[in-house]
């Protein structure tokens, strides 16, 4: 009787700890997104007219997955790998060293042509692959685009000949099919 009852002790702390182990983690601090203070974006329009917006609410550099950028900013991103994949994403204030370095600006040619620019470093030991997501002004609409993939350890750039308001960077991935 003495073992049966030292058993069911263990049993029952067992599967205490067992259901402890069971239930998701409490939120860290790391889970919860950074969001920028308020703040108004400028861009120069084709027409040589200015466009401007007033963002008051705190818009997260990364959330879901997915990275939000707007002109004149720069800032990293972290990978969190899972089975050979990107299972996520999280933002680092300082891009330097980050798994993933940012900057989106716009600046205006010789011409006055305005062009919005994204230059990315892929640090990852992998060629990486994504989506963006863009909103132009006076447009309702938002358009997808791949955008061309980058080496390990390289960096590149892409263009687009329009004032881009918002700019946001999803299914970060290792392949270049992407996943709906």
């Amino acid at each position: 009787m003495k073992y049966l009852s030292a058993f069911l002790v263990t049993m029952v702390f067992a599967i205490a700890g067992g259901a402890s182990w069971a239930q998701p983690p409490a939120a860290s601090a790391e889970d919860k997104p950074v969001l920028r203070e308020a703040f108004t974006l400028r861009l120069e329009l084709p027409d040589g007219k200015n466009y401007e917006e007033n963002f008051t609410r705190r818009i997260p550099y990364v959330y879901n997955n997915a990275a939000y950028m707007f002109a004149g900013e720069s800032f990293g991103l972290e990978a969190r790998i899972a089975h050979g994949e990107i299972a996520g994403i999280s933002y680092r204030k300082h891009g330097a060293g980050a798994d993933v370095e940012l900057q989106f600006r716009q600046f205006v040619t010789k011409s006055g042509l305005p062009i919005m620019m994204l230059m990315i470093k892929n640090n990852l030991d992998k060629k990486l692959y994504m989506t963006a997501e863009i909103s132009t002004p006076g447009d309702p609409n938002r358009y997808q685009t791949d955008i061309r993939p980058i080496a390990p350890g390289q960096a590149d750039y892409e263009t687009w000949a329009r004032p881009i308001i918002e700019l946001k960077l999803f299914q970060l991935r290792f392949n270049a099919q992407r996943s709906y």
